[in-house]
């Protein structure tokens, strides 16, 4: 009985202890608004989190299709000095930084915080891989892609290094936009360095492409002369288009950009 009425005593205390300590510091609970408030800020970051990271996806998927597989058997890299080549890291890079912020923001509502983070991220990213599906078959990919390479001049450098690799004639790699074709089957390219390069153009590689000036286009071939360049392969440009057609001018090109067709299947 007595160690019932010391209890008793401790819980007075404490009660009063703690409505003291309110009147004190005029302590109050939070309106309900701030807490409805903070949740759907949570949920606003996730879904352009999400967003944000489905359209990497949508790129990378554009990025990858138009990776030039095909004619991987015709350049000097290996199948995996090719991959590491052209990756597109900064895309990677892109998508994991908004799928930690979307599992970040998913922890913080709900009861979400209950499951393992492998989970939450898994879902995270199966999520972003199937809105990034949708978005890729909608054309974002390749809208996405030719609003930044028209737009940065970084585009070479940190978005799509593909164009760089692209720009090594001395490793039989040549690409540029057509400023000129000749009736003697010459065609004359700008580099993205603003370098004019003469392309001997063959039978071949143009039947199957009718090329014109403004093209954005890529070569493999040898350089035999000092400008000159010799064709094996010739192929249009998909992913990094806009970059090369808003870059250097060169004869026949003083134009402005002229509307980018679509890719085939859009």
């Amino acid at each position: 009985m007595e160690n019932n009425n010391q209890l008793d005593k401790r819980e007075d205390n404490f009660e009063s202890r703690l409505v003291e300590k309110i009147k004190i510091d005029n302590l109050a609970p939070k309106p309900r608004w701030q807490f409805l408030l903070k949740d759907y800020a949570i949920w606003l970051s996730g879904a352009l989190s999400l967003l944000m990271g489905a359209a990497a996806v949508a790129v990378m998927i554009y990025l990858v299709q138009y990776n030039d597989w095909d004619i991987i058997a015709h350049t000097r890299q290996s199948f995996t000095e090719y991959i590491l080549l052209t990756l597109p890291y900064f895309w990677l890079a892109f998508l994991a930084l908004f799928v930690f912020i979307l599992n970040y923001n998913l922890r913080h509502t709900g009861r979400a915080y209950r499951y393992p983070w492998p989970v939450i991220a898994g879902v995270s990213v199966l999520a972003s891989f199937l809105l990034g599906s949708l978005l890729y078959a909608a054309g974002w990919g390749s809208e996405i892609d030719d609003v930044l390479g028209a737009r940065l001049p970084i585009y070479d450098q940190v978005i799509n290094r593909h164009v760089i690799y692209w720009n090594h004639p001395e490793e039989g790699r040549l690409a540029g936009v057509v400023a000129e074709m000749s009736e003697n089957g010459e065609i004359t390219i700008i580099a993205p360095d603003g370098r004019q390069w003469q392309v001997t153009a063959t039978s071949g590689p143009l039947s199957g492409y009718n090329f014109k000036a403004g093209d954005p286009i890529r070569v493999i071939g040898q350089q035999f002369e000092t400008g000159r360049f010799q064709v094996q392969i010739m192929k249009p440009v998909r992913p990094g288009r806009a970059f090369m057609m808003s870059h250097p001018a060169g004869p026949g090109m003083n134009h402005p950009m002229r509307p980018l067709p679509p890719p085939p299947g859009f």
